[in-house]
């Protein structure tokens, strides 16, 4: 049997299940178990009276089914989702106690019915194991209970929507101490693993989960008291803030897609995560709506017949631009323009759920973002457990730690070296020199002018002994104290101008030393799981992404900005250099120099804006890590 034919006799086999209550097939007919699994399951749901058991043992076949049928989401991983969200909620009382009545509960439950039996329930059994080890060891160690009890609600507007997006609350909704131990529980309680975004942090995560439960809790405990986490490495503390994504979950997992010439075989506007982002996004209320949405949109990215690959987020970006009736250039577009710029534009929406209002680009731009997001969010939040996923991003920050900022992709991107071409350096050495080639001319000119008037001073001293006259004598004195006075002067401007030339050979070095102490107290890189500049093919391992933020100075995590686009990059830099300006000034080796230091910070800030500061950033990105420079940057 192929497996199109298996997937026929399954898809056959739900849609009869649904039709019937009993099992219609003999014992050694292809679809008895499964039929017969449905039964059971059925006729034991209508009995069920203990909310224990129907958080613990949900996932009807049939559900399971339609979760595995299509590859979009597996069905165990969703049924661990929810099982750990649902079960913090009821052991976790609502004025932030341990319900250990409901703790007990569980556990004999599980140890009852831990391995389900049955087609598409291989998933389950691993991590319905991971819930009863850690529900045994929250009821046995008393240290744990203590640190789960330490969890209190955050005070960054963050870590307050990290929790929401975990628990399913909306912002209405004030969040207690009681939210941040169910958030905190329901982390411990869902299966980690691996997918798009994890890589090198996973494997310790993992360990830490499930292995030293009481350093999860100590991290969150950190995490939503402060924003950040915190780790000791070579004697020098480093921190990371909380992270700010979760990952993209499967959203971006390749689908197999089959297309006839008078139908679509793979009947993906079936697959319950795809029906929900669409409900969520608010453009479908019913599977008959999104199949219309999902077959145009299929229509629209392979228009001819066979196989193609796709993956659900390019599925629900169709969907919403073709709601809106708008296109991928009109974003483009409205990203680069300036505010307001396609407030002119009016454009009339046919589709039902506009009412065919007139609206801007604009808005209509920013109305598919909030879609987007809500859409992807309801996907993702089926199979991930956010404050779970952003705990295992934080720790990735960490393992790229670099205690030489020289080893920073920063580093790369400003040219600090002398020679780099539209560098900083290139700048700064530049200033300085055109400043040294000013105060070497400065002291050639006192040179020559005290070397012109020193012999007509020695003449002067020669005429004062040879005088004539008295009255002589005191004119040739008069004019020789002024003349000694003036050569007394351009001998000092000469010595002033030396030691002045000689700082500022010494100045590059000096304040590049400066720069690279100060940089790491007002940037840092932080790993981002929503990187994916790179496009890669389907199997591929993508690069794992660094994102740079910049600190401000600040210690609070919450104030700290991270850095997507080019023009936050440059404005981060720049605002750099104008706070820093004072504390390179107040440095006691450059006393005397403060008019100079600030022009020649001035001018690395009016090089920083530059187009050719931006370009050659690139350039010297692609050569530091051997990759070929970025075309048209």
């Amino acid at each position: 049997m192929s497996p199109n034919d298996e997937e026929t006799i399954d898809r056959g086999a739900m849609k009869d299940d649904k039709k019937q209550g009993a099992i219609d097939v003999p014992p050694l007919h292809k679809e008895f178990f499964y039929k017969a699994l449905c039964f059971a399951f059925k006729n034991r749901e209508r009995g069920e009276e203990n909310p224990l058991e129907e958080i613990l043992l949900r996932g009807a076949p049939s559900e399971s089914l339609e979760y595995d049928l299509f590859g979009v989401q597996e069905s165990s991983v969703v049924h661990n989702a929810k099982k750990a969200r649902d079960l913090a909620f009821v052991l976790i009382a609502d004025d932030g106690s341990l319900r250990v009545d409901v703790l007990n509960g569980a556990i004999a439950i599980l140890q009852k019915s831990l391995y389900p039996i049955g087609p598409y329930y291989d998933g389950d059994a691993i991590r319905n194991e991971h819930i009863l080890k850690a529900l045994v060891s929250l009821h046995d160690n008393k240290g744990l209970r203590e640190l789960l009890m330490k969890v209190t609600k955050p005070s960054s507007h963050h870590a307050e929507k990290m929790l929401r997006d975990t628990l399913i609350i909306d912002a209405s909704t004030t969040l207690t101490d009681a939210h941040a131990r169910r958030a905190a529980l329901s982390a411990w309680l869902c299966f980690l693993r691996q997918n798009v975004g994890s890589c090198f942090a996973t494997a310790p995560a993992i360990i830490i989960q499930q292995e030293q439960p009481e350093n999860l809790l100590k991290d969150i405990v950190g995490l939503l008291a402060t924003g950040r986490m915190t780790r000791t490495f070579g004697g020098v503390e480093h921190s990371v803030p909380l992270s700010g994504s979760w990952g993209v979950a499967n959203i971006k997992k390749p689908v197999m897609i089959t297309k006839t010439e008078k139908d679509i075989a793979t009947e993906i506007w079936r697959a319950p995560g795809v029906l929900h982002a669409l409900r969520a996004a608010g453009v479908v209320d019913d599977q008959r709506r999104c199949k219309g949405l999902i077959v145009t949109a299929i229509q629209g990215i392979h228009p001819e017949g066979g196989t193609f690959w796709t993956t659900t987020e390019t599925l629900i970006r169709k969907v919403l631009l073709e709601d809106l009736g708008i296109t991928e250039k009109d974003l483009a577009d409205n990203k680069k323009a300036p505010q307001g710029m396609f407030e002119i534009h009016k454009v009339s929406i046919s589709s039902k759920a506009n009412n065919a209002k007139k609206k801007s680009k604009t808005a209509l731009c920013g109305e598919y973002h909030e879609k987007y997001e809500a859409a992807t969010k309801a996907f993702n939040i089926l199979t991930d457990n956010p404050l779970l996923k952003a705990w295992e991003y934080t720790i990735a920050s960490f393992c790229d730690t670099k205690t030489d900022f020289s080893r920073w992709n920063l580093y790369s991107s400003l040219g600090l070296e002398e020679d780099s071409p539209g560098g900083i350096g290139e700048c700064l050495y530049n200033k300085i020199k055109e400043k040294l080639d000013e105060v070497n001319r400065e002291s050639n000119e006192y040179h020559e002018q005290y070397n012109a008037l020193f012999p007509h001073v020695k003449q002067l001293e020669v005429r004062i002994k040879h005088a004539k006259t008295e009255q002589d004598a005191q004119w040739i004195r008069s004019e020789y104290k002024r003349s000694v006075g003036e050569l007394n002067n351009y001998q000092a401007g000469r010595d002033e101008a030396h030691q002045r030339a000689k700082l500022y050979a010494e100045l590059f070095n000096f304040i590049i030393s400066k720069l690279l102490e100060m940089f790491p107290q007002y940037f840092q890189e932080v790993y981002d799981a929503d990187i994916h500049d790179v496009k890669t093919g389907l199997y591929d391992d993508s690069p794992a992404g660094f994102r740079l933020l910049y600190k401000h100075g600040r210690t609070d995590a919450s104030l700290w900005t991270h850095i997507y686009e080019e023009d936050v990059f440059i404005d981060s830099l720049a605002s750099f250099f104008v706070v820093i300006e004072n504390d390179i000034i107040g440095m006691p080796e450059l006393e005397g120099f403060e008019r100079d230091i600030s022009e020649i910070i001035t001018s690395i800030v009016m090089h920083v804006k530059t187009t050719e500061f931006l370009e050659s950033a690139f350039y010297r990105m692609a050569i530091a890590h051997n990759v070929s420079p970025v075309e048209d940057p």
